[in-house]
């Protein structure tokens, strides 16, 4: 069902990205998003790789989310983190203390619980200097980073995956009202380079080729096949700094 949304939702935005003129805003796309377009001040190249390509390339790391492998992540980082009922503390360097807490609203199971909120620690991330808590709640997911040493909290929708060099991260992700691409300088508080709202294309998993280039597995409208998706490789890259 979802991809049948999402499905919709990209051949809606394709017409209407070849019926209206082009904007100052929508002219940055210079030819398509299967050729050249720009996320933030990145001009990014695009083309096509074979799926042997992709597959040399090692899969991003991700963390499991459970209640007993947080235990697990507590213990490992029990010097600043720990958790007291359903109130997570992350003690942090310059002395504040971040919380986040479960809550949930059960006087009326009739109705969505819209106040419901989960959260759950996943680690501190070394190579980004921030620590992981996964958030979820009524209709949201997400990931909270907390920088170790100021506090920043900065929410992303998916996990981050980090460059060979860990100067900056992208993430992607798809919903019924967004498909696309975030790039974050990876600073103390993440600094968002851009972000690119894809209309021809879904991206499903994707690699680091090197510190200026990425892999990705996509998926593309297709009404040929029987599920209305194809799936194909790109290489996206931009002029390294």
């Amino acid at each position: 069902m979802k991809r049948t949304i999402l499905f919709t939702v990209l051949i809606g935005l394709i017409i209407i990205g070849c019926s209206e003129p082009a904007s100052k805003n929508s002219s940055k796309v210079l030819l398509s998003e299967l050729d050249t377009f720009y996320i933030g001040n990145k001009l990014v190249n695009v083309e096509k790789v074979s799926k042997s390509d992709f597959d040399k390339l090692a899969a991003a790391v991700f963390v499991l989310e459970s209640d007993s492998l947080e235990k697990i992540h507590l213990r490992a980082d029990s010097s600043f983190v720990k958790r007291n009922g359903d109130t997570l503390f992350l003690k942090i360097s310059n002395g504040r203390i971040n919380k986040f807490i479960n809550t949930h609203d059960s006087s009326n199971k009739s109705e969505p619980d819209e106040s419901y909120e989960h959260f759950l620690y996943l680690g501190f991330r070394d190579d980004i200097g921030q620590c992981i808590v996964n958030f979820s709640g009524y209709e949201e997911y997400g990931y909270y980073l907390i920088d170790k040493k100021t506090g920043d909290e900065t929410l992303m929708s998916t996990e981050p995956i980090v460059s060979p060099d860990k100067k900056c991260f992208i993430n992607s992700y798809s919903t019924e009202n967004f498909n696309g691409l975030e790039l974050y300088k990876n600073t103390h508080k993440p600094e968002l380079v851009g972000t690119r709202e894809l209309t021809q294309w879904q991206p499903l998993e994707i690699k680091w080729f090197n510190n200026s280039s990425l892999l990705v597995k996509a998926s593309f409208p297709d009404t040929a096949m029987q599920d209305g998706f194809q799936e194909g490789y790109l290489k996206l890259s931009w002029k390294s700094e």
